[in-house]
């Protein structure tokens, strides 16, 4: 039987803490591996809207819808702008493309 045991090289690599605390708004939320002791985040998915089931939330705000309107507002008349509420966001419907497999026009 032999036995092939690799050895890191000395003092070329990072001290590697098994029990890192990971904060958020100097709260503990969880505890994982890495190289520093503690590591500090903003966001996390314990507070972040896509894990909390709130695709939509905080998306789009009213300036950003205004400036857009400001902006664009002179296309209205070849496409639809959506109305958007606060935080709301609107998904674009599929289009088929009339292009079929190996990228040749359908007839």
């Amino acid at each position: 039987m032999v036995v092939v045991m690799e050895v890191m090289k000395k003092e070329i690599h990072p001290e590697f803490y098994e029990d890192a605390k990971v904060y958020c708004n100097g709260e503990l939320v969880m505890t994982t591996s890495g190289t520093q002791k503690e590591y500090t985040v903003d966001v996390w998915s314990g507070n972040h809207p896509f894990y909390l089931g709130s695709r939509s939330a905080n998306l789009v705000d009213a300036d950003q819808v205004e400036k857009f309107r400001k902006k664009f507002g002179q296309l209205s008349g070849l496409m639809e702008i959506p109305n958007l509420k606060y935080g709301e966001i609107v998904l674009p419907t599929k289009k088929k493309s009339g292009i079929g497999p190996g990228g040749k026009k359908k007839k």
